[in-house]
């Protein structure tokens, strides 16, 4: 049986901390949370199980932010 989920339940809820420096670079910590159907169906499991490259690559596609490009921190 698939479970039903109220609006309640099915959530999904992202916090950014950007620190932006005087040159105009910015620095972002992300973090997404998922609950419900989202959760339930892993359909992020699939990159969560990826090699970097392929997680970087994923990150700037569906991110929709102008000359978005990520750089490991030290």
């Amino acid at each position: 049986m698939t479970p039903k989920y109220s609006a309640e339940q099915n959530v999904q809820s992202r916090t950014a901390e950007v620190v932006v420096d005087a040159k105009g670079n910015a620095r972002a910590k992300i973090k997404t949370t998922y609950s419900g159907l989202q959760y339930e169906n892993g359909s992020l499991n699939f990159i969560l199980n990826d090699q970097y490259d392929e997680q970087k690559k994923w990150i700037e596609k569906t991110t929709a932010i102008p000359s978005f490009d990520i750089i490991p921190s030290p």
